[in-house]
């Protein structure tokens, strides 16, 4: 494949980051989010375990990835899971501190708890289980994790 310098691209073509991130459920259903700190785009609303890819990782296989996302926010004391179908996306666009644009786009999987319990990381401020079907949706997630929690919300409704 012939190398494509990015900053030579059309400018029509949107560059955005790739987030993988997950619906982990417990026994019950549940789902975990973490709570977003002061500091994040929308301090107090919910997010799923997860996060961007790093560079020199786009070619590495996605489990991999996803592994080392929740090591990194949930600690080694947990097994899961995982479901190796996307089940959901989310977008999502902001103006960063430099006054850039910046995109990501998030894909996420399914995955079942097997056992352990998540452990707090500096990434949120609090982690918590939650029925995501008992929430009012737009009080709790915001832009492209809504997005993503009405998208993976269909699609289970439809299977129960």
């Amino acid at each position: 494949m012939p190398f494509m310098d990015p900053y030579a691209m059309p400018k029509h073509h949107l560059q955005a980051q790739v987030s993988l991130k997950l619906f982990l459920k417990n026994a019950a259903g549940h789902i975990l989010v973490g709570v977003m700190p002061e500091d994040a785009c929308f301090p107090g609303f919910y997010d799923m375990p997860g996060g961007r890819m790093e560079i020199g990782e786009f070619n590495e296989p996605i489990q991999k990835i996803i592994e080392r996302e929740v090591r990194e926010e949930l600690g080694t004391e947990i097994r899961y899971r995982l479901y190796p179908v996307p089940v959901a996306f989310g977008r999502h666009c902001a103006v960063g501190k430099d006054g850039k644009e910046w995109c990501v786009m998030q894909i996420y999987f399914e995955a079942d708890l097997i056992d352990g319990e998540p452990t707090l990381s500096s990434e949120h401020v609090e982690l918590k289980w939650v029925d995501v079907s008992t929430l009012p949706l737009e009080e709790h997630f915001a832009s492209a994790w809504l997005e993503a929690v009405r998208m993976y919300m269909g699609r289970t409704i439809k299977f129960r």
